[in-house]
């Protein structure tokens, strides 16, 4: 046994019988003494825990301001041309919500998220990420949500082209489509479709997908136009719950 140990071992058998043989008012003074240094790890710990809890909370602040960035800078500001300001995406209360599920059936048409009816989230409310459009919110638990997508074959949102302002309806069957397009409407591969507003779901401006395909079917009034969507859902991990919908504010302004 090295001196170190036996040192520490003399000190830890001897301490035990001269506290035992102390008054109480001397054991009071021992433990006043050695209490700060007992104390020391526990509260170096709970310190510690505290600012991982605060440093949290700050990365999921400057994540959420990163995503409405994200947003004001997406290709609909750049075909519209609009100021900044104008998109008003920081009207938008978002709340960040993961991943923690999928439907084995429908990989990509429903995804559950974990955040309910405690976060505020409820049923018919707008999902986003940053890079556009992922569906809405279907069913709301306590703690757990399921969200249906662009990608499941009963989604549709009203919608518009964003350079010609051509409104029509986003539908999904098979592949996802921009219906009711005329057939002298003007449209363009790698326009932006964007929703329309004309909804009590989703807000206007959220970008859906871009144009990959026209065909001119035989139907004589419409053509049929293939959208690539915006948001790639099968690599999604986290995405954002719109809780309000800046645009029914607008419609209330006198």
């Amino acid at each position: 046994m090295s001196k170190r140990q036996l040192f520490i071992f003399s000190i830890s058998l001897v301490l035990p019988i001269t506290l035992l043989a102390l008054k109480p008012e001397g054991k009071l003074k021992v433990a006043n003494i050695f209490a700060p240094v007992l104390l020391y790890p526990v509260k170096t710990i709970t310190g510690y825990l505290q600012f991982l809890d605060i440093t949290n909370q700050r990365i999921e602040d400057l994540e959420r301001k990163i995503e409405i960035l994200k947003l004001k800078n997406t290709k609909l500001g750049e075909n519209l041309q609009l100021q900044r300001d104008d998109l008003e995406v920081t009207s938008f209360q978002l709340v960040k919500s993961q991943i923690i599920g999928r439907d084995p059936s429908n990989i990509n048409g429903f995804l559950a998220i974990n955040k309910g009816s405690r976060h505020g989230l409820n049923v018919d409310q707008a999902v986003i990420c940053s890079d556009g459009l992922v569906g809405r919110i279907k069913y709301t638990g306590d703690n757990e949500s399921l969200v249906e997508t662009v990608e499941n074959n009963a989604f549709s949102v009203s919608a518009l082209d964003a350079r010609t302002n051509v409104h029509g309806m986003v539908k999904r069957f098979k592949k996802l489509q921009f219906e009711y397009i005329r057939i002298n409407d003007e449209i363009f591969i790698n326009d932006t479709v964007v929703t329309s507003g004309m909804s009590d779901i989703f807000p206007s401006g959220i970008v859906i997908g871009y144009v990959r395909d026209i065909e001119m079917k035989s139907d004589l009034f419409f053509k049929c136009i293939y959208l690539e969507p915006a948001a790639r859902v099968n690599r999604l991990y986290y995405v954002y719950v719109i809780t309000n919908n800046p645009d029914d504010r607008k419609m209330n302004q006198p």
